[in-house]
């Protein structure tokens, strides 16, 4: 005689087989795992949601200078558009030494800043001093690393007031004799005659 079954052998529900996802649910949740998984972007101070600007120091041995218009130029694009310092960060290396962005850290100061959202300020701790080295000229775009302008295109799409407003050297964009204002005191003597019908003015 083949043995009895207890009662809860007897009673008990079969478990349902695990439910496997489809492919397309497989990959999104590797998808989700992988944007979980992404380091964050380091800022200055881990945590913080602002930086002191007595913990950044200066780079003296940046070789790009300024001139006093275009630093306060510089001071007048931080104040109008601070979210483009998001967008352009302050650099230090690892004991928060500027090394890109020197001259946004000293309009910041000059501004009366003591400090700086996180968001302004990232640190590069894993470069080797050669590559900070190349870091401080490539930051600065170098000529030879940079494009030119289209000044046309520019004075098409610009008014000059606006840009330089916005720093640019206004002195370079030549303007179509079409666009130019009329001087219409200086045309005031001025007598014309129509080729066509011999109107005069």
């Amino acid at each position: 005689m083949s043995p009895k079954k207890s009662n809860a052998t007897r009673h008990a529900k079969r478990q349902p087989p695990a439910r496997r996802g489809s492919p397309a649910e497989a990959g999104t949740e590797e998808a989700a795992a992988e944007v979980h998984s992404a380091p964050p972007r380091p800022s200055a101070s881990a945590g913080a949601s602002t930086v002191l600007l007595d913990t950044i120091h200066l780079n003296e041995r940046n070789p790009r200078t300024i001139t006093e218009e275009a630093f306060a130029k510089l001071c007048e694009s931080i104040q109008r558009d601070p979210q483009f310092m998001v967008l352009r960060p302050i650099v230090v290396d690892a004991l928060g030494t500027v090394i890109g962005g020197n001259m946004r850290t000293r309009a910041c100061k000059h501004l009366g800043m003591t400090e700086v959202p996180a968001s302004w300020v990232v640190r590069a701790g894993d470069l080797t001093p050669e590559q900070i080295k190349r870091f401080v000229v490539i930051d600065n775009a170098p000529a030879g690393m940079a494009g030119d302008w289209d000044w046309d295109m520019l004075a098409a799409d610009w008014e000059i007031p606006d840009l330089e407003m916005l720093g640019m050297d206004v002195d370079l964009i030549t303007i179509p004799e079409s666009n130019k204002p009329v001087d219409e005191e200086a045309m005031k003597d001025t007598k014309n005659e129509c080729p066509s019908c011999g109107f005069k003015w």
